[in-house]
């Protein structure tokens, strides 16, 4: 019994997705950080890594007015530190952090911070 996803598409599955309310309350953070500070859509987009593609750790900032975040992404089984730049501001998201240090970033993490613009 072949089941169609809805009646707009012709994809038969072949496994039956099962619901994830982690993922789906992951999103919902990230859906509600998006429309509560407009940097994450709009304004300048700036990379502090070297080589984003081979790099472990990923950071960029994002600016729009009077709001700036930064997004650090850890995708290294070590931990990396974080460069004093960084180190502040007030955390708004973190993924994989048990304990959310100043100075580093946990294997397979990911935090966001705001920051004041005129910082970075």
């Amino acid at each position: 019994n072949i089941e169609h996803a809805s009646e707009y598409s012709n994809y038969d599955y072949q496994i039956q997705p099962v619901f994830d309310a982690n993922i789906f309350d992951f999103f919902q953070k990230l859906i509600k950080l998006r429309k509560k500070h407009l940097c994450f859509s709009l304004g300048n987009c700036l990379f502090y890594t070297n080589d984003i593609i081979t790099s472990k750790l990923v950071i960029y900032t994002r600016t729009y007015k009077n709001q700036s975040i930064v997004i650090m992404i850890n995708n290294n089984p070590e931990p990396y530190k974080i460069p004093k730049i960084f180190q502040g501001g007030s955390v708004l998201f973190y993924y994989n952090i048990s304990d959310c240090l100043d100075t580093r970033i946990p294997p397979y993490a990911a935090l966001i911070k705001k920051y004041l613009p005129d910082i970075l």
